[in-house]
């Protein structure tokens, strides 16, 4: 089920706001959002929830067996339980792509992906790892764990949580009008990025990157093409982000944010503390530091950030163009690190280019489905002719899109959340912002009722 779907707006939601308000007591509230939890993820898959399920209870079982007992035996236990949970991602992800590498000839027919396997799967991690290091307890509790890794909001594309963080919630949390109201205009905010924006901004994108023949590009038509990618991936995803975290909000719940305007980051360094904050920053706490982050040599220090990176790119996808972008930024933040970072201090204006050109050039890689493909684009932008054709902005309906893409510039920015802030700290400018909002909300409607399946670009990650 999607977030934008009319099953989960009309339906799905107002019952489940519903019946978590009618329920007078916190467990019969967690019981209500556990329920709802399980419909929501069945609705695309139900033979798959026993995945999930399994793996939660596993992970519950491993915690508790980790917390009580002593050090050999909880060392071992960690192990296995490391070993099981990212076998199975490894299976159902990867084997696939592995197999191809070792014989390329093979074919290959492993099992559906589950949903959100990358994201719930770093969650298990997380938690047995800070039960491990005993940062958290162990939680005798197993609907919790469940809750934890099913929670509607973000059991499919995150943001990721820490579990003490989601567990203190799930026992202590309160409720209050202003927070749901929040919520709501919150989700409303990131169904607009999606429904309005991103959508949109997909039309031009797909067109370049999937339609277009190769032979056509040109230097113009290339950079529409990556900029309208790159600020469709944004507001694809940030949406998500709003629409998840809000709707954690109408529930009671707090989640840390996940992007903070990456678009206008003064370095690469920059950008990745902006972008995608939970996973950023879960690969420096699980992966990063305890390899030693950069107290070690400088040798090892470069194998950090080179398993890291490759790392990344690979949670993306099985495929080629995800590690060769994982290594893309792993070269360039080494060198970053190394002395470019105390030469862009300097340079104010040349530094937000310098890292913007690098981002589209990085979702290029990201994007394109061949070697060759994103050798063809790249070269084009920096060596073809900047022409673009009158056919071409007709068969693309340009003019209609061009507000689309220049509305998504400016919301890149904060100043809509400056002019937002402003408004809402007015009572008769906020009723006007909640006009809006509303606004916002019957328009997305309309589109949707209008538009073909369109479904969050992180899903397929």
């Amino acid at each position: 089920m999607l977030f934008n779907s009319f099953a989960f707006l009309l339906c799905f939601l107002t019952i489940s706001i519903v019946a978590y308000y009618l329920i007078p007591f916190r467990i019969g509230k967690n019981a209500v959002l556990l329920a709802v939890s399980i419909i929501f993820y069945c609705w695309t898959d139900y033979k798959l929830i026993l995945i999930i399920l399994i793996e939660a209870l596993f992970a519950f079982l491993m915690a508790v067996i980790i917390y009580n007992t002593e050090k050999t035996i909880k060392t071992i236990a960690y192990i296995f339980s490391l070993v099981t949970v990212i076998g199975a991602l490894i299976y159902y992800k990867y084997a696939g792509f592995f197999l191809q590498i070792i014989n390329s000839g093979l074919s290959v027919n492993i099992a559906g992906l589950p949903l959100g396997i990358s994201f719930y799967t770093f969650n298990i991690i997380s938690y047995l790892t800070d039960v491990y290091k005993n940062e958290t307890k162990a939680d005798m509790n197993p609907f919790n764990v469940i809750l934890y890794l099913l929670f509607f909001p973000f059991v499919l594309s995150g943001p990721l949580q820490r579990y003490k963080f989601m567990r203190e919630q799930f026992v202590n949390r309160k409720y209050n009008l202003l927070d749901i109201a929040n919520g709501l205009r919150r989700f409303i905010i990131g169904l607009g990025k999606k429904v309005l924006i991103a959508n949109n901004l997909a039309i031009i994108s797909d067109y370049v990157f999937r339609d277009l023949p190769m032979d056509e590009y040109s230097a113009a038509i290339c950079w529409l093409g990556a900029i309208s990618y790159s600020l469709q991936l944004f507001f694809d995803f940030a949406g998500y982000s709003d629409m998840a975290i809000g709707l954690a909000n109408i529930f009671g719940f707090k989640s840390a944010e996940n992007f903070n305007y990456p678009y206008i980051a003064s370095s690469i360094t920059d950008f990745w503390r902006r972008w995608h904050i939970s996973l950023s920053t879960w690969f420096r706490d699980y992966i990063y530091i305890p390899m030693g982050g950069n107290r070690v040599g400088k040798l090892r220090w470069l194998f950090n950030l080179f398993v890291v990176w490759a790392l990344t790119g690979l949670w993306h996808g099985a495929a080629y163009n995800y590690i060769i972008w994982g290594l893309y930024y792993c070269l360039i933040l080494i060198v970053e690190k190394l002395f470019l970072l105390k030469i862009l201090k300097k340079a104010y204006v040349i530094r937000n280019i310098y890292s913007i050109v690098l981002i589209v050039v990085g979702w290029v890689i990201f994007n394109c489905t061949s070697a060759e493909q994103v050798f063809v684009f790249i070269k084009t932008m920096f060596s073809g002719l900047p022409i673009i054709t009158i056919e071409f902005l007709d068969g693309l309906s340009f003019l209609y899109l061009l507000p689309y893409l220049l509305a998504a510039v400016v919301l890149s920015t904060p100043l809509f959340k400056f002019v937002y802030d402003k408004l809402n700290n007015n009572v008769i400018t906020g009723i006007v912002v909640d006009a809006v909002l509303v606004l916002i909300l019957i328009t997305c409607v309309i589109f949707l009722i209008n538009s073909s399946y369109t479904p969050f670009l992180y899903f397929q990650y």
